[in-house]
């Protein structure tokens, strides 16, 4: 990691011109095993005037594997060959394809392997040296092209010897893969065998290697970690947001101090000389190998062998994969596909869509947190839609201490044996099946075990795509557009009732669960030629896509809006936030948990006070779903008529002025059927919620004085719920008044099943709303 800025090519530059191959073949002599075959041939002169090959061209062969590590001989000539071609822009890149080349080789130990790579900078080629699953190197300058294989084939003797022959016979090639696709072949390597370390450190250089960590200042004979930070100065982004990259190293100086002086480990810092760290970690129990340079081998030899590593999102991350080191990956952006890495714990930067900050998995659930890189994401990282902001440092300390607690049976202190070592485990059949989701921080505390995680559910096609037309030939459409929990079931009764207004419910919400066919949708929802739907905002992206896949019209980028544009508007809101959030809180967990309401004898009755979760209903959820809903009205050009659901309980009339508005039939409408939404439970939880945020900013030290500031701060306690309700609810929120610190700005998990649409729609839709021509 000797300053990869001044070892990388500029963009569109493979191979170095004269005096950059010059000094990159200076490096690559001091690598052990291949370093002096490499710098020869960096050296060597090409071919000139070929009618077949471009000037400087020449190909070259290197044994890798059997001049590194003593335990891997040489393949015989006649076992079967295969060609691996990559080509990246990053090491770290080339580092997961090469793991699943080496998964290959794992799974076939007689298979001779040659790989064929441009090797355009210093740490690809030291990259090679820890892969005792190469065999051969082939390299080719000026760029690693087909013509070496028109060499091979039809011009022996460039190069002499037996390589033409080796390529002209190869049994297969093996391409790059996707990360998916990786996955699933580690997955299914991880499985076979306990520890499935891939990579390895040469053994003859590891004395040497050793007395390069000793002299600076590492005591061997005591536990350590690793850590590595990417710095803002690493690959700056021009004109935007370098969203992997780390500003508050001040918060990691915390963690080191942590890790030296209450868990009694050292701290071995990798990176490049070019890195800052502050001034305080020139202490004892820092090993600032950052700074030596040509110090990448003596890195990777203390990576393989410390107790855990704590890294930022950057290339040693899968150098530590392949060491099978347990990694605590801080401040990530977006996620390696490998939930089944036992030992790893993930906590991401802290990200906003709107006014409430989400992380780890609330993150990953509304689709702010990908499994693999989204480019469309990583835009709206890039230019601010979505905002960032790092863990503190209390974060990054718990995560260390959970890692510590993880790691106290393990082996530390020499390097992890890689599995082409005999010295490793067997390679045998599948054994106990590894973790099917990603550990979050939060995870790990509650339960300090693997979290099982939520399925999110999968849409199938369905059988009768052109039923959306029918949809068109109604003579009419009324479209309501909601939000849970805002009386927009009153509201659809009503309508419904009137007799010239549809039977307005949420249909095509049943069709994208597939509850029912599009067909039945509409049947539904068509009464005297109308078509009434309601539409909620949490699934409208959801609803879209799945019209487009069947073939609806994307007029204006939209396919619901395509179906309903010449329709008739209404846009229900709730005006008092808080009944509305605790309403769906309410009703949320009574339907997760089959529970009457307004039956207090149950054994589990009812719902306990949660002021978290309230809290982020309010300002999470309703929040981004109003906004969602402002904005869409606003591109799609609709002016919607707007009801207030406390308006219209108190004066039925305004409906039937809306309708008239929209051109539907005068009508006189019946009673509503309910007064404004509430109960004894929800008066009391609204009551108990205004007396938490009464408190909360100077809480009480103990809980019996927080249940005691509650009592002093209700009025009285309601009469329509038994005591022990009352008694539960109250111990339930001075418990939120006394863990505030934590939970205040960490939402529970929010309607999960939509929000991986929702999300970046609503991120698209602000990014509509602020280019120039919107302002």
């Amino acid at each position: 990691m000797d300053n990869f800025a001044k070892q990388a090519p500029p963009d569109g530059v493979n191979i170095p011109p004269a005096a950059r191959r010059a000094r990159l073949a200076g490096l690559l002599r001091g690598l052990p095993g291949i370093g002096s075959d490499l710098a020869d041939f960096l050296e060597s002169p090409g071919l000139r005037g070929a009618s077949w090959a471009e000037d400087d061209f020449a190909w070259t062969v290197i044994p890798v594997a059997s001049r590194l590590y003593t335990y891997r001989p040489e393949p015989p000539p006649d076992a079967p060959a295969a060609l691996f071609m990559a080509k990246t822009p990053a090491v770290g890149d080339l580092a997961y394809e090469l793991l699943g080349l080496a998964a290959q080789k794992a799974l076939e130990p007689n298979l001779a392997t040659f790989a064929l790579l441009d090797i355009d900078t210093y740490h690809k080629a030291a990259l090679l040296t820890l892969c005792p699953f190469i065999d051969y190197l082939v390299v080719a300058k000026p760029t690693a092209s087909l013509t070496l294989f028109q060499s091979a084939f039809w011009h022996e003797g460039t190069p002499p010897g037996p390589w033409a022959e080796r390529l002209r016979t190869l049994d297969r090639v093996l391409l790059m893969e996707t990360l998916e696709r990786l996955d699933i072949r580690l997955r299914d390597l991880a499985e076979r065998t306990a520890s499935p370390a891939l990579f390895d450190v040469p053994d003859l250089e590891r004395p040497k290697l050793w007395k390069t960590l000793s002299d600076a200042g590492l005591e061997p004979d005591r536990w350590f970690v690793t850590l590595h930070v990417r710095q803002n100065a690493y690959r700056p982004l021009p004109g935007g947001i370098a969203h992997r990259s780390i500003e508050h190293l001040e918060r990691y100086e915390a963690l080191v101090h942590h890790i030296i002086d209450h868990q009694g480990g050292q701290v071995v810092l990798l990176g490049d000389p070019g890195m800052r760290f502050p001034p305080t970690l020139e202490r004892p129990g820092v090993v600032p190998l950052y700074r030596h340079a040509d110090s990448f081998l003596a890195q990777m030899l203390a990576l393989s062998a410390c107790r855990y590593m704590v890294n930022t999102e950057s290339g040693p991350n899968i150098l530590g994969l392949g060491y099978d080191v347990p990694m605590a990956m801080t401040n990530y952006v977006s996620l390696l596909p490998i939930e089944w890495a036992e030992h790893h714990l993930f906590l991401t930067k802290r990200m906003a869509l709107g006014s409430q900050w989400v992380c780890d998995r609330e993150a990953l659930d509304i689709g702010l947190l990908r499994r693999v890189p989204d480019k469309e994401v990583i835009k709206l990282f890039r230019r601010g839609v979505i905002r960032l902001d790092e863990r503190d440092a209390s974060e990054l300390i718990a995560a260390a201490d959970w890692m510590h607690r993880r790691t106290a049976g393990l082996k530390t202190g020499k390097p992890r044996p890689s599995l082409f070592n005999p010295d490793a485990p067997p390679i045998g059949q599948k054994r106990q099946a590894r973790p099917t989701d990603y550990r979050f921080l939060g995870d790990a505390l509650a339960a300090e075990k693997t979290d099982k995680g939520v399925a999110m559910p999968t849409v199938r096609s369905l059988p009768d795509p052109l039923a959306w037309q029918a949809i068109g030939e109604a003579h009419q459409r009324l479209v309501i557009c909601a939000t849970q929990s805002s009386g927009s079931k009153m509201l659809c009764n009503m309508l419904k009732a009137s007799g010239v207004a549809g039977a307005p419910e949420e249909h095509l919400y049943w069709w994208i669960r597939e509850k029912t066919s599009l067909q039945e949708a509409v049947e539904n929802g068509t009464q005297d030629g109308v078509f009434g739907v309601k539409v909620m905002a949490s699934y409208v992206s959801m609803l879209s896509r799945r019209l487009g896949e069947i073939g609806v019209p994307c007029t204006g980028g939209d396919p619901f809006f395509s179906i309903f544009q010449n329709s008739a508007w209404i846009y229900l809101l709730r005006r008092d936030s808080l009944r509305q959030a605790i309403s769906r809180f309410t009703n949320r967990i009574s339907r997760a948990k089959d529970i009457d309401l307004y039956d207090f004898s149950s054994k589990d009755r009812a719902v306990t006070f949660d002021h978290p979760t309230i809290y982020a209903i309010i300002h999470f959820e309703l929040d981004l779903e109003r906004l969602f809903w402002d904005l869409w009205f606003r591109r799609h050009g609709i002016a919607p008529v707007v009801l207030v659901y406390e308006d219209i309980c108190r004066e039925p009339a305004l409906i039937e002025q809306a309708m008239v508005r929209l051109g539907l039939p005068a009508t006189t409408l019946p009673a509503p059927e309910t007064r404004l939404e509430s109960s004894p439970l929800n008066d009391w939880f609204h009551d108990l919620y205004r007396a938490v945020e009464a408190l909360k900013d100077t809480p009480p030290a103990t809980p019996a004085a927080a249940r005691a500031a509650l009592e002093a701060t209700l009025e009285a306690p309601p009469r329509d719920l038994p005591a022990d309700l009352i008694a539960r609810d109250l111990e339930a929120a001075a418990a939120n008044l006394m863990d505030h610190k934590r939970r205040w700005a960490s939402p529970q998990r929010p309607w999960s099943f939509f929000m991986a649409d929702f999300v970046p729609a609503l991120a698209e839709l602000m990014a509509w709303a602020q280019t120039p021509s919107r302002s």
